[in-house]
């Protein structure tokens, strides 16, 4: 099985596994532990979504489609979040809450379960989940918990590298001051499940901070593309509303008082079905709004669904159904003008626009 003869570290979730995964990634690299890792994108200090080492640790990104998360054997897992998706293999959410109690049964009864209680959906998981003898740690934002967690992030406040400095706290005492260059309250969340997970395997807390304050994130996870002619593109992934509304936030932080246009392409027809009205709502930050034709990747019927859909449902002043990607990046070239940010948004090929965007500036 993989991860036999290793130390197993898994981070699963809905949202923020790569990202979490890229950070203690990071930490282990610069701990010089030559850990073993397979992340869900390009880990930029590795220029790759992986390596092979001859250290201790295995470190995976747990990605629960098609079940693929249940073939791991773990000792440390980590659940950022839970909130029912890919409902083209798991039809309801108890199908999918049932995969991720799965998951959990994966460890051994002295193995370490790492919950983010911020999170609505883990919060239920835990209160109904059966741990054994696991031990449970959980995280949140200090501020905004509504029960004092095991860990905890406390005054948060941008800083210069353009994202957040925070404290953190452990059960009640105080462990040091964080920074990260990524912005967003869901980095800050993700930083800290990193931390446990490094402070668990022994990571001194000096080399986990500079470690943190170097991560510049993973390639389609607020990437920046470039910049011409005043303007900013920016892509990311997010093919969920919590992770939209997650990056437009953290958008919002890092480029305080600019125009921002979201270039959104639906991914899969059943996804956008089953949360319709979950994605009409999810662009408020927004100022300007363009919709593509959904990317139907793995799937044929269309169950009824069109992105017009949506643009119709959203109560948005400045949202536009434009079915094409050239035609898109046109709209906006049009329309674009200095300070503009650029946000290219979903998991298909939609984020091609941000380069044909960038390259009609450049030739003007």
């Amino acid at each position: 099985r993989l991860m036999a003869e290793k130390i197993g570290i898994a981070v699963a979730g809905t949202h923020g596994k790569t990202t979490t995964t890229g950070m203690i990634a990071q930490i282990l690299l610069e701990a010089e532990l030559d850990p073993t890792i397979i992340v869900g994108g390009v880990l930029p200090a590795l220029d790759s979504n992986g390596r092979y080492g001859d250290g201790d640790y295995f470190l995976v990104e747990a990605d629960e489609y098609d079940n693929m998360f249940l073939g791991l054997q773990p000792e440390v897992a980590v659940i950022t979040s839970l909130e029912h998706d890919h409902p083209d293999i798991f039809p309801t959410e108890a199908d999918y809450w049932a995969a991720f109690a799965d998951f959990v049964r994966l460890l051994p009864d002295d193995g370490h379960l790492i919950l983010c209680g911020d999170d609505p959906g883990a919060q239920k998981f835990r209160r109904q989940l059966d741990a054994g003898n696991v031990d449970v740690t959980t995280y949140g934002i200090g501020e905004e918990a509504a029960a004092v967690h095991d860990y905890q992030a406390l005054d948060i406040r941008p800083n210069q590298l353009g994202g957040s400095d925070f404290l953190v706290e452990a059960e009640g005492q105080m462990v040091g001051l964080a920074r990260l260059r990524v912005p967003g309250r869901h980095n800050v969340l993700n930083a800290l499940a990193a931390i446990i997970v490094a402070l668990d395997v022994g990571v001194d807390f000096n080399v986990i901070r500079t470690a943190l304050a170097n991560f510049g994130g993973i390639n389609r996870r607020f990437q920046l593309i470039g910049e011409a002619s005043g303007v900013t593109i920016i892509d990311d992934y997010a093919h969920h509303p919590t992770e939209i509304r997650a990056t437009l936030q953290a958008a919002r932080q890092r480029y305080p008082g600019r125009r921002l246009w979201a270039i959104w392409q639906p991914h899969t027809y059943s996804r956008t079905k089953l949360l319709l009205d979950e994605f009409a709502g999810s662009f408020a930050e927004a100022d300007r709004v363009v919709a593509l034709d959904i990317y139907r990747s793995r799937e044929t019927d269309t169950l009824g669904m069109d992105t017009a859909v949506v643009v119709n449902a959203m109560n948005h002043p400045n949202a536009v159904h434009i079915p094409r990607r050239a035609d898109a990046a046109a709209y906006v070239l049009d329309r674009i003008r200095p300070d503009d940010v650029v946000l290219t948004l979903g998991a298909g090929d939609g984020n091609e626009i941000g380069q044909w965007i960038l390259d009609g500036l450049k030739s003007r």
